[in-house]
């Protein structure tokens, strides 16, 4: 299924997941997830910037700001 073709409700309980996961992941230590912040896993499942500002209550500049900091990390790690 196509990132697109997704309802957005499907977008939110993929978001869930991915977090629970992670979540699950670190506390049993069963493998080592790349650090993310809770903005880029929002932003990686769909969910558009201007509801992850309304999700976390932040505005969406702030979320545009850690979202551009997330990349600048990757892009220095993989260097």
């Amino acid at each position: 299924m196509a990132k697109e073709d997704r309802s957005y409700t499907e977008t939110i309980l993929l978001a869930q997941l991915t977090i629970k996961v992670d979540q699950y992941l670190r506390e049993t230590g069963i493998a080592r997830p790349k650090a993310r912040s809770i903005d880029k896993m929002l932003s990686d499942v769909g969910i558009k910037t201007a509801d992850i500002a309304h999700i976390l209550g932040k505005t969406e500049r702030a979320v545009n700001m850690q979202l551009a900091t997330d990349s600048k990390a990757k892009k220095a790690a993989n260097e």
